[in-house]
């Protein structure tokens, strides 16, 4: 996945995002190519307004016990239907057939406030899951804040239509959970989401996506903000590149441009995958390993990393997930250093390595 994203397809990323059509029904948008496809999905939370939320409980004016602590509210969101079109025998990879979805006004269940922990998921209307065994696939997903410009990226390549990318996921459906007293500031501007999915059997299937969120008011507390840093082998482009059979390590580098204390780090990887590693060459320190499960489904994943990232039959079900108050601490300049490690039985075109790594900004 050499290269970055071209102008003249960022410009069909932005009236791709236009063909989605908001309030709960939303239009499939035609893959233009496998690379802009792959860019449109890394992960995504579409929701639906008017969930109701948990009220705050208030002591009173003149209550004489310390401040409770914040409440923090679960709400699970859910968008679709959306339709994953029969695999007439055209495989696009992973032996199904792809469709992408676009959002450019995702709602989130709450404004002004923290988000704590968001847990993505794919189901049928009963509510049971969506996944390889019955034929379907959250093949990526993508949060992001078109507001706000990329930690990584600025406003160039990916990040030209994008903005900041706030969450992703394939699917092994990792969820992103922020320390105590740590969360991501949201405002009242909508946020963007992607996502390719993908359905291997023969028959259409209806899905939905789902979001469950923890969050805080921002009236009710005042937590320490958290900045999401997108760390990519081949960052700002499609974020797709070629292993070769065999075990294979693969590096890409970028210096930090904030002093900040590093609170959560996740990774993803494709199948063949083994771990990415998250390291500050500076420092001569490992940060955060994410290490890949391997099982035929969402709930018998098996420790990552054993001799060819995998077994027959078996996919990616899990990545691990680092957290610490901090787990690391950056200083602007230092370098930090991505590590992606595949054992492929042939080579691949068109795996990941990413990781995203939440940052608390401090003045040193």
């Amino acid at each position: 996945m050499p290269g970055v994203l071209p102008l003249a397809a960022a410009f069909v990323m932005v009236l791709s995002l236009v063909a989605f059509v908001v309030r709960g029904n939303a239009v499939p948008v035609a893959r233009t190519s496998r690379r802009l496809a792959v860019l449109a999905a890394a992960s995504l939370a579409l929701v639906l307004p008017g969930v109701a939320f948990a009220a705050v409980p208030y002591a009173g004016p003149h209550a004489d016990t310390a401040p409770a602590a914040p409440v923090e509210h679960t709400t699970t969101v859910r968008y679709g239907p959306l339709l994953l079109p029969a695999n007439l025998g055209l495989d696009s990879g992973h032996g199904g057939q792809m469709v992408t979805y676009a959002g450019p006004t995702v709602e989130m269940p709450c404004q002004n406030c923290y988000v704590t922990g968001l847990q993505p998921d794919m189901v049928y209307a009963d509510g049971s899951q969506a996944n390889y065994d019955t034929g379907a696939m959250l093949h990526h997903m993508v949060l992001f804040d078109p507001s706000k410009s990329d930690s990584t990226c600025g406003r160039q390549g990916v990040g030209l239509v994008t903005g900041q990318r706030i969450f992703a996921a394939g699917n092994e459906r990792t969820g992103a959970h922020l320390p105590a007293g740590y969360g991501y500031r949201l405002g009242a501007t909508p946020l963007g989401a992607m996502a390719e999915l993908m359905n291997m059997s023969a028959q259409l299937q209806q899905v939905f996506i789902t979001m469950k969120v923890t969050w805080v008011d921002a009236a009710d507390a005042q937590l320490k903000d958290v900045t999401p840093v997108w760390l990519d082998v081949n960052n700002c482009g499609d974020s797709q590149y070629t292993v070769p059979e065999g075990p294979s390590h693969t590096t890409w580098t970028w210096k930090s441009t904030m002093n900040a204390d590093v609170v959560a780090v996740g990774g993803h990887v494709h199948d063949h995958g083994i771990s990415v590693t998250l390291s500050n060459a500076t420092r001569n320190q490992e940060i955060c390993k994410s290490m890949a499960g391997y099982g035929s489904g969402m709930d018998d994943g098996m420790p990552g990393g054993m001799p060819g990232g995998m077994q027959d039959g078996s996919h990616v079900v899990s990545m691990s997930t680092c957290t610490g108050d901090p787990l690391a601490t950056v200083r602007k300049g230092d370098a930090l250093t991505l590590d992606s490690y595949y054992d492929a039985p042939m080579r691949e075109d068109g795996v990941m390595g990413i990781m995203i790594a939440y940052l608390h900004q401090t003045q040193q």
